[in-house]
C-alpha cells in the first residue's frame, strides 16, 4: 500500500481549487447530521471547472424511520459552506437548508493521490461535530460530520476498482474510514481525527489494536448507477460525464453500529457508509 501524505489544517479555505494541468477541478463538500432517532440528512455542495465551463451543484438526501428517503438537488448558484475556527455553516434557500456544525474533534487532511494527471486531496474537516440541520421536513440535532474533497484529476481516471468509505459518531468517539481497492490501494482509519495504526477494514466493520467497530444491517439511502441517481436530474453534468463514470454503482447506507474500545465500555451510535464500484458493469 502506498504511503499517505497527511498534514493538518485549522481553518482551510472554502473556495474551490484552481484547475491543474488537466484543466479540470472538482471541489465537493459532504456534510451530514443524524439525530438520536435515526432522522438523518446529507447535504452536498460542489463546484466543477473544466476548461471554459464552470458551475455549482448542491443537493440534499434525507431519511427518517417513518418516511422514505427523499432526494432534492439544484444546479442554481449557491454560496459554498464557510468554515472558520471550527464552526461550519451552510444554507441553501433553494433546498430549504440551514445548518451549522461545531467541531468536537481536530481536522485531518491527506493527499490521497498525486501525479502527472492531477491530485486527490481529502480534508476531513469535522470528523465529529455537534450539528443542527434544518430542512423543509424538520430539524435534526445530533452528531454530524463534514469533509471536503478536491480533485484536479478527472474522477473517471482514478486508479480505483472499489471505494469503501464511512463514518461513525457517538458521545464517546468518531471513527472515519477510507479504503481504495485497485492498482493503487489506499487504507486510512481515523479515531477522533487521528490516524490509527494497523487497521483492518472488513465487510461487517473495522478492527484495530485496542478497538473494534461492528456495523449492523441498515437502511439503504441510495443504490444504483450514478447516471440514474446523482446525475439523473442534471443534464449539463450528465452530458459532461463519460459513460464509464455514469455507470459507476454506489450503495450508501445508514446503520446502527457498536464501538468497542479497550479503555471504555461498548457504546452504540449511527454510521453512514458506502461502497462505490468503479469497475465496468458486466
Amino acid at each position: 500500500m502506498a504511503p499517505l501524505a497527511p498534514h493538518r489544517e485549522t481553518d482551510p479555505p472554502a473556495s474551490p481549487a484552481a484547475p491543474g494541468r488537466t484543466g479540470f477541478s472538482l471541489c465537493k463538500w459532504y456534510m451530514d447530521a443524524v439525530g438520536p432517532d435515526g432522522h438523518a440528512a446529507i447535504a452536498y455542495w460542489a463546484a466543477v471547472r473544466w476548461g471554459p465551463l464552470a458551475f455549482t451543484y448542491s443537493g440534499l438526501l434525507e431519511t427518517s424511520p417513518s418516511a422514505p428517503v427523499r432526494s432534492t438537488s439544484t444546479a442554481r448558484r449557491c454560496a459554498p459552506p464557510e468554515f472558520v475556527d471550527g464552526l461550519l455553516t451552510w444554507s441553501s434557500p433553494r433546498l430549504g437548508v440551514c445548518a451549522r456544525w461545531e467541531s468536537a474533534a481536530p481536522p485531518y487532511r491527506s493527499t490521497l493521490l498525486s501525479g502527472p494527471q492531477g491530485a486527490v486531496d481529502w480534508a476531513c474537516l469535522l470528523p465529529r461535530a455537534r450539528a443542527r440541520l434544518s430542512t423543509p421536513s424538520g430539524t435534526i440535532q445530533g452528531w454530524g460530520y463534514a469533509e471536503r474533497l478536491t480533485l484536479t484529476m478527472r474522477p473517471w481516471r482514478l486508479p480505483i476498482d472499489e471505494l469503501s468509505w464511512g463514518r461513525f459518531l457517538n458521545d464517546d468517539a468518531s471513527i472515519v474510514w477510507i479504503r481504495w481497492r485497485g492498482p493503487e490501494p489506499r487504507m486510512l482509519v481515523l479515531r477522533d481525527g487521528r490516524e490509527l495504526a494497523e487497521p483492518q477494514i472488513q465487510d461487517g466493520g473495522i478492527i484495530w489494536p485496542g478497538g473494534r467497530l461492528t456495523l449492523s444491517p441498515g437502511r439503504t439511502l441510495r443504490h444504483g448507477a450514478l447516471g440514474s441517481t446523482v446525475l439523473a436530474s442534471h443534464s449539463l453534468l450528465r452530458a459532461m460525464t463519460p459513460r464509464t463514470m455514469r455507470a459507476l454503482r454506489e450503495h450508501k447506507s445508514l446503520s446502527r453500529a457498536e464501538l468497542t474500545l479497550a479503555d471504555r465500555r461498548p457504546s452504540s451510535g449511527w454510521a453512514i457508509h458506502e461502497i462505490v464500484d468503479f469497475r465496468s458493469p458486466p
